[in-house]
């Protein structure tokens, strides 16, 4: 994890990267209003989109705590909160699969013995870049997450015009470029340099996707998309 050291003092205790910490939560308590405005609605395709965003928003929060904390606590608990950022992370891309799958064959999951096999190399990853303290491959899963769900929207826009799957595909789109910002380290101030603005662009990213969920999710309900007979 990469610190930039900007801190605020809170009764006695320095919390390290305040802009971070701000965006994170924010970016959490979006995942949580989404998460419970579409319980209401009875389909896979929803139930899965929106745990995916839920334990997204549970990783950022978890990274948030990492940023804000560094090592003043610990190796070993600073150690644990990488942890379970990015077991909660790689859970995330796990359901970032399963929506769009089960979305494109027309409500049909997977096999139980490939949900199985997609969970233990979860699991392995995990272990291994807890091991070797590397977590690149964890990022390279969450892009390839991210374009497969881009790719199964754009079929189904391009077949059927569903309009949120054309939300979710700009809000994937979007999610990109906080990779260009973070890369190039564009910035505005020390206050609110390139890891501020990726997070903010994840933000939005998170809204449009969640808002072309909710779209999709209201015609599943109201008969306009008929998952049953759209694969």
């Amino acid at each position: 994890m990469q610190f930039d050291y900007t801190y605020i003092t809170l009764f006695g205790f320095i919390l390290f990267e305040p802009m971070v910490i701000l965006a994170n939560l924010i970016f959490f308590l979006c995942a949580l209003y989404y998460y419970v405005s579409l319980k209401k609605f009875n389909n896979a395709y929803t139930r899965q989109m929106s745990l995916f965003m839920f334990l997204l928003g549970t990783s950022m929060a978890f990274g948030g705590a990492g940023h804000a904390i560094h090592y003043q606590l610990g190796v070993g608990f600073f150690n644990l909160i990488l942890f379970f950022m990015n077991a909660f992370s790689l859970l995330a891309m796990y359901y970032c699969f399963m929506g769009p799958y089960t979305y494109y064959k027309a409500g049909k999951e997977p096999a139980p013995l490939t949900r199985y096999l997609i969970l233990t190399w979860i699991l392995l990853m995990l272990v291994y870049s807890m091991i070797v303290q590397n977590f690149a491959l964890i990022k390279i899963h969450a892009g390839l997450g991210l374009i497969y769900a881009l790719t199964i929207h754009w079929i189904m826009y391009k077949r059927y015009q569903h309009r949120g799957s054309r939300e979710v595909i700009i809000g994937v789109f979007v999610a990109f470029l906080p990779i260009i910002v973070h890369s190039l380290k564009i910035s505005f101030d020390e206050w609110f340099n390139h890891k501020d603005i990726a997070h903010v662009l994840m933000i939005i990213s998170l809204v449009i996707i969640c808002r072309g969920v909710k779209t999709n999710s209201e015609d599943i309900e109201s008969g306009k998309i008929n998952i049953r007979s759209a694969a």
